[in-house]
């Protein structure tokens, strides 16, 4: 299947935009359950309805990898955890919607708000 350029930039956007929009509805959900075993993943999974992409995002044209990630920590002790997890990712921690509107102009994620 041919797409142009533009289609697959609208993709992309699409797929973010998204991850965005189901990400903080399934961390609500992990931070109000039990969090037991692996069971519970596989129940937030079927609960909300997510299912895997005939095509990884990362593999379609045009992708580029995070840069800058803007998220609301309560706690600064988590930071190091993060930053040594994706350490070619510039991670903002905030801890106000405000902060966090201010950050988010040149980043490509939002988390926790």
């Amino acid at each position: 299947m041919y797409r142009s350029s533009k289609a697959t930039a609208r993709a992309g956007r699409l797929a973010w935009i998204l991850g965005l929009l189901v990400l903080p509805a399934a961390m609500a959900h992990a931070d109000s359950s039990t969090r037991g075993g692996e069971g519970d993943v596989g129940e937030m999974i079927a609960e909300l309805g997510l299912r895997e992409g005939s095509v990884a995002v990362r593999d379609m044209p045009g992708w580029t990898g995070l840069r800058k990630v803007v998220i609301r920590l309560d706690g600064p002790d988590r930071l190091p955890a993060l930053q040594a997890a994706a350490p070619n990712v510039e991670i903002v921690a905030v801890d106000s919607v405000e902060a966090a509107a201010a950050e988010i102009a040149d980043g490509q994620g939002l988390i926790g708000l």
